[in-house]
């Protein structure tokens, strides 16, 4: 098997190595660089999470509520995740690998969600809250209807890049069942367009996006942790793992 790249800084919340040590525990022989050249040496790239936040400049906001923002970190994962999709190479982005994602794809973030009680980064704990996967995508085959997720985030994807389908929500209780059954209906037709964008809000948080083209996507949960440390209840992050492994050689 071909090794899988961790672009990833050395954090101190551990998420790139996190993913390491996780892809290492199911025998997928990662290592770590931040070096475009190492992609080359790989058969499919992680985006892990943590902090600092993307820059809003990235697309085209003024700070407002965006935390230590690292310019630097940036400008290397962004030439990372392009060289990647040059070379064809499935990518996984986790928490702001995923909002590094859809930025580079010409997407933005909500810069500070609202629901902190039940979005929020707490150390050494999981917090899970329940979403829903969309009919049709990826995640749906995976896990079903609904799946129990982990959270760690105070950012979220508000208007999805084109060409990504949003693969998994959670809703708050503001929203009625007939407007999840819209959202999920709008969202499994197809990807976001200019003429038809999909965009997150407070109340409707994009926890997973799906390239419709490319073996592209992203989860705003940390399927890491839940390798490392499994929650009860929580979904299984193994087969997401084996569906990303099986992307290096679709």
């Amino acid at each position: 098997m071909k090794k899988i790249l961790v672009a990833g800084p050395d954090d101190p919340q551990k998420c790139t190595k996190n993913c390491v040590d996780a892809a290492a525990l199911l025998g997928l022989n990662p290592f770590v660089s931040l070096d475009p050249a190492a992609l080359d040496q790989c058969g499919a790239v992680i985006f892990p999470g943590g902090f600092p936040d993307i820059a809003p400049s990235r697309w085209g906001e003024a700070e407002n509520g965006s935390r230590d923002v690292d310019p630097e970190l940036d400008r290397q994962q962004l030439e990372m995740i392009e060289g990647a999709i040059a070379r064809g190479l499935p990518l996984m982005g986790i928490c702001r690998g995923m909002q590094l994602l859809n930025v580079y794809f010409g997407g933005s973030l909500i810069q500070h969600i609202r629901c902190e009680d039940i979005h929020r980064y707490v150390e050494n704990t999981e917090t899970v809250h329940d979403s829903v996967c969309t009919p049709g995508l990826f995640l749906h085959s995976l896990y079903g209807d609904r799946a129990v997720i982990n959270t760690k985030h105070h950012q979220a994807v508000r208007r999805l890049a084109d060409g990504f389908s949003a693969a998994q929500t959670w809703f708050s209780d503001e929203i009625t069942a007939a407007e999840q059954k819209a959202w999920l209906d709008r969202c499994g037709m197809g990807p976001s367009s200019p003429s038809h964008p999909i965009e997150g809000t407070d109340d409707c948080i994009i926890e997973a996006i799906v390239h419709r083209s490319l073996p592209v996507f992203g989860l705003q949960w940390h399927p890491e942790n839940m390798v490392l440390t499994p929650t009860e209840g929580a979904a299984d992050a193994e087969p997401l793992f084996r569906y990303f492994v099986s992307l290096m050689t679709a």
